[in-house]
């Protein structure tokens, strides 16, 4: 009978659950990357009549992390991101990013997905971003988790290349946009 019990709860604390979290904020600066639990944004620069540079950021205003957590590791992740959900908090900005460079009417989401991450882990791991209904790896990402109290979280950080993802140039004739783009990102799953 011990033996019983000892396997029951075994397998009950090593049981795993899907879940889905969406985040939803009010506006550009209620996603502040600082001072929200679960947050994703992004930065480039663009250099103006070829001596003026700036730095530019956007965030993701909307997203949705679904996956299977259990005590030891989460898998299956899934990050969806609706593309009229990023914001640069500059509408000329975000209106060409969503219609000329993400062709939204067409491809009206984005998705990022991890494999399996072991709770307390610490480095690189490789993820697939879909985007315009085509699938890249996002080699270098990195990332570290911790899981306590129920809760999972998780910060990282990586980059791309708007070219390696086949997305087109967004520069105009007096500013140049640089090819690559950060990223960072943080979530809070319970």
């Amino acid at each position: 009978m011990k033996f019983i019990i000892f396997f029951l709860i075994i397998g009950f604390s090593y049981q795993s659950y899907s879940f889905e979290t969406n985040i939803v904020c009010a506006d550009f600066d209620a996603c502040d990357f600082k001072s929200s639990e679960s947050a994703i944004e992004f930065e480039s620069e663009s250099t103006k009549l070829g001596f003026i540079t700036t730095t530019f950021s956007g965030r993701a205003l909307k997203f949705t992390i679904s996956g299977k957590l259990n005590q030891s590791k989460v898998e299956n992740v899934e990050v969806m991101i609706p593309v009229g959900g990023l914001s640069t908090d500059l509408s000329g900005r975000d209106d060409k990013m969503w219609t000329e460079i993400l062709n939204y009417k067409e491809y009206p989401k984005m998705v990022i997905t991890f494999d399996s991450i072991e709770h307390g882990y610490s480095g690189l791991v490789k993820a697939m971003i879909t985007i315009q209904g085509k699938k890249y790896p996002l080699e270098e990402v990195s990332l570290q988790t911790s899981y306590e109290n129920n809760a999972l979280k998780v910060e990282g950080r990586g980059s791309f290349s708007l070219k390696e993802l086949a997305l087109p140039d967004p520069s105009i004739a007096i500013a140049k946009v640089r090819d690559r783009f950060d990223f960072k990102f943080k979530a809070l799953i319970k």
